[in-house]
């Protein structure tokens, strides 16, 4: 759930609580006034995640094609008994 912030009219104090994007607040968590609470614009925090899983996946291509080849030169090569 997204985390809003709230002014009071009453006492002019700025709280956070956390509820649903179709809620609303009605009381003031600060003084208990049920009234003129308006709510405070905030930019979204966004976290970017590194993106390695593609960066594996290519070394696991390329090693299975280098084990394949070195499967395929073992099977060639002649051993003495």
């Amino acid at each position: 759930m997204p985390k809003y912030v709230y002014n009071c009219g009453d006492c002019e104090g700025n709280f956070e609580i956390v509820h649903g994007m179709t809620e609303k607040q009605e009381q003031c968590e600060l003084c208990g006034y049920s009234g003129d609470l308006t709510r405070i614009p905030q930019m979204p925090s966004i976290q970017k995640t590194k993106q390695s899983g593609h960066l594996v996946d290519e070394f696991i291509e390329k090693n299975k094609k280098v084990l394949k080849e070195m499967a395929k030169d073992a099977r060639e090569q002649e051993y003495e008994p």
